[in-house]
């Protein structure tokens, strides 16, 4: 999220979760516009950070602020560094490949996801069986598909970004479209 529209958006919808993106991308947001923006959400809504390789420093600075709960870890990540922010009171989601091995990883959430981040393309669930741990489907999704994604693969969360865009900007219909099927899922 990166609009205050866009908070405005799902304040009427209450998503379980929301992202703001910390990581370079067109979404990227600054520490300053993601503190905004928390002020306008409803403190019922948990917000995930989304980094690739972040320092602990800009982490926790973020979750001393209360602008995070959650921290969605993109690429190399080490056992040490997702224990040590865990220790200091947080929820870590670990991007993993579908054909990476989830067994490892002392995160809360895995998440599997496209090659490419962010950029609507599909992740490759063929490979996936469902793991013996919380897990996150992302990439790809959109309120056509995700209803189908989640009665196969029974998720505890699903990721979406792009799936309710239009031309590169959150689309409330499209919000509301995405959290209907995910709340209609069996």
């Amino acid at each position: 999220m990166n609009q205050q529209q866009d908070i405005h958006a799902v304040n009427k919808l209450f998503p379980e979760f929301i992202g703001f993106v910390f990581a370079p991308s067109q979404r990227q947001i600054s520490f300053e516009r993601a503190k905004k923006l928390h002020s306008l959400l409803s403190p019922s809504i948990k917000t995930v950070g989304v980094f690739v390789e972040p320092s602990n420093k800009d982490v926790l600075a973020l979750y001393s602020m209360g602008i995070i709960q959650v921290a969605q870890l993109h690429g190399t990540v080490s056992y040490e560094q997702i224990k040590f922010l865990q220790k200091k009171g947080l929820e870590i989601i670990q991007v993993k490949r579908s054909n990476q091995s989830t067994n490892n990883s002392p995160a809360e959430y895995i998440m599997f996801d496209s090659p490419k981040p962010g950029s609507g393309k599909k992740a490759d669930l063929n490979k996936l069986t469902r793991p013996q741990r919380p897990f996150v489907i992302a990439g790809g999704l959109n309120a056509s598909n995700v209803t189908q994604v989640i009665e196969k693969f029974h998720p505890d969360i699903v990721d979406v970004s792009s799936g309710v865009e239009t031309n590169g900007k959150k689309d409330p219909q499209k919000i509301k479209e995405f959290i209907r099927s995910v709340r209609n899922a069996k």
